[in-house]
């Protein structure tokens, strides 16, 4: 059977088409702009940080320059630095944390009223502790160790004498694990076998009793490169007993 279509019917379906067909050309148009703003964005972002991290990267360049002939401006430079919003990778992280510690405590620690002073944010101690740790992994020993030490300096101006006391003694203990690599121990079988020496042959340099104990620090020579003091503690001033080692002091000539 032949469908006859009404002309009006016919133009008024033709009339709805052209309208979406307009509408999506316009919805089209809107998208590729859209694009090329999101587009525009993005690249002036990047030119923004870009620029940013050059000049922060100048800074701390500055900051290290001015370390040893004033050391404030070197602190206030990183503090400035560390405000900006720029991504900072771990490394120059823990360069920067040490850098600022260094300016400010390497010719003595900064009394109360120092720290008070100070107008700019002193590195903070679990960024130095993360430093020492980063820089003892990294076989650096003495930057770790100045790094635990700064750490420390700041728990104790903070009151937090705890944490303070186990920076002081991470300090020593890294130190204490460069110079015995610098006498070539490595090795917990060789630290065993300077322990069996002192015990048996080195030279008592020192002995201080107490009411828990009594504690004989004996002497061991290392070829001529230096030599290591260990502390053997008695429980009780019981010599009879078998000591407990509380002490390791290595020494460099």
């Amino acid at each position: 059977m032949l469908c006859i279509i009404p002309l009006q019917l016919l133009q008024l379906q033709l009339k709805k088409h052209k309208e979406r067909e307009g509408v999506f050309i316009i919805f089209a148009a809107m998208k590729r702009h859209l694009h090329i703003v999101i587009l525009l964005f993005g690249l002036a972002m990047l030119t923004g940080c870009d620029r940013q991290q050059r000049e922060a990267r100048r800074m701390v360049a500055r900051a290290e320059a001015l370390s040893d002939t004033n050391p404030d401006s070197t602190a206030r430079l990183i503090d400035s630095v560390l405000r900006m919003p720029v991504y900072f990778g771990e490394r120059q992280r823990m360069e920067m944390a040490l850098l600022q510690g260094e300016a400010l405590f390497r010719n003595a620690p900064l009394d109360d009223d120092g720290f008070e002073d100070t107008a700019y944010r002193v590195a903070t101690s679990p960024e130095l502790e993360r430093a020492a740790d980063y820089y003892a992994k990294k076989k650096q020993y003495t930057k770790a160790a100045h790094a635990a030490l700064y750490s420390g300096y700041v728990q104790q101006h903070y009151n937090e004498n705890e944490n303070a006391m186990h920076s002081y003694k991470a300090t020593r203990s890294i130190q204490n694990e460069k110079a015995l690599r610098e006498l070539g121990i490595t090795n917990k079988q060789q630290i065993n076998r300077i322990f069996d020496r002192a015990i048996t042959e080195g030279n008592i340099i020192k002995t201080q009793t107490t009411n828990y104990g009594t504690v004989i620090t004996r002497q061991v020579e290392i070829g001529k490169s230096g030599c290591i003091d260990v502390g053997f503690f008695y429980e009780n001033s019981n010599m009879l007993s078998i000591p407990k080692v509380i002490t390791i002091i290595p020494k460099i000539y």
